[in-house]
């Protein structure tokens, strides 16, 4: 080993100075490439953990486009998320997701707290559907509640976490109330930007309801108005 080493060494005090750059450079190369292909196949492990719980937790298929971590940055992206619909509901999905971002301190992984400094959601689609059998959306929170459930765990042993920015844009909400069959009605409430700040674990669920309640509130009276029927055109007389 040593001698082969020696040897290496030698043969690289020999080369001219631009072939120790190119002979430098290459080594760089195939380990930034190494290491890259090593932290995709990390990626790819983690997507299947992650669609794996996903459909444990919330009983329904889900799909992942893609998930990067950068665990030197603490940045987690989520792309292409999408979780279907229960059964007997229409084969659009409950949830779909353009993107996901998220940053947070590193360190706080190993306090008691978690530090999360922004949180980037874009392209959120919810279909609430409610028919004879019950609704989309309840029966999915629910088959969640019972996953908890059955993690165990004292609730004092919870981590906590804060937020320093959470930023949602360009979110849909589709409502659709089912009265006999496929015959219905269906609003839409579109969110183009809402941005929430200082979050903890006590506070984001009840920020993030007044604030959409609040714009549901304000967009309601336009989603209420029928649109205007459209005049049959009066020939002009000759």
């Amino acid at each position: 080993m040593f001698s082969w080493f020696s040897r290496c060494r030698v043969w690289v005090c020999h080369r001219s100075p631009w072939q120790r750059w190119l002979l430098l450079l290459a080594s760089v190369s195939f380990v930034v490439v190494a290491l890259g292909g090593a932290g995709r196949a990390w990626d790819r492990h983690l997507e299947r953990q992650m669609i794996q719980t996903l459909e444990t937790a919330t009983g329904v298929a889900v799909q992942l486009q893609d998930l990067r971590i950068n665990p030197l940055r603490g940045r987690i992206e989520v792309t292409g998320l999408l979780l279907s619909n229960p059964p007997d509901f229409s084969p659009q999905p409950l949830v779909a997701l353009d993107r996901l971002s998220l940053t947070l301190h590193v360190p706080s992984l190993w306090g008691s707290g978690l530090h999360v400094s922004r949180i980037t959601v874009h392209g959120l689609k919810v279909r609430v559907e409610q028919r004879l059998q019950g609704n989309n959306l309840a029966i999915v929170l629910n088959q969640l509640d019972q996953f908890k459930g059955s993690q165990g765990g004292s609730p004092t042993a919870k981590k906590t976490f804060k937020i320093d920015r959470l930023i949602l844009s360009e979110v849909e909400m589709t409502v659709r109330l089912n009265v006999l069959g496929e015959l219905g009605a269906e609003k839409t409430l579109t969110l183009t930007a809402l941005i929430l700040a200082d979050l903890t674990q006590d506070t984001l669920a009840s920020q993030l309801r007044t604030a959409l309640l609040a714009e549901a509130q304000r967009q309601l009276p336009q989603l209420l108005t029928p649109s205007p029927s459209p005049q049959p055109s009066v020939p002009s007389p000759p």
